[in-house]
C-alpha cells in the first residue's frame, strides 16, 4: 500500500509541474491623444535613465526596468492589455 500511494505522489508531482500556467493578455503603453513618437521619445529618456542606475545580477549589470516603467508611468502613460483583432 505504501508503494502505491508513493507512485501516485509522484505522478501527481510530475504532471503538475508539466502544467502550464494561464495566458497573461499582452500589455502594451498607452495615454489617450498621444503619438507613438511621444512614445518612443519618453521611453527613451526613461531608459536612459534607467540604464545610468541599474541592477547588477552577479558580474553582470542591466538596466533598471522597473524603474524605466515607473519614469514612463510618471509622464502619464498607463499598461494596458491588448485588445485582440477581430
Amino acid at each position: 500500500m505504501p508503494y502505491f500511494l508513493l507512485a501516485a505522489v509522484s505522478t501527481l508531482l510530475l504532471l503538475s509541474a508539466c502544467a502550464q500556467p494561464p495566458d497573461k493578455p499582452e500589455q502594451v503603453w498607452s495615454k489617450p491623444g498621444a503619438s507613438e513618437e511621444e512614445f518612443e521619445a519618453v521611453r527613451y529618456a526613461c531608459m536612459r535613465e534607467a540604464a545610468s542606475l541599474p541592477v547588477t545580477i552577479g558580474s553582470e549589470s542591466y538596466p533598471n526596468y522597473e524603474l524605466a516603467a515607473d519614469c514612463i508611468k510618471a509622464h502619464g502613460w498607463k499598461l494596458v492589455d491588448k485588445t485582440p483583432l477581430r
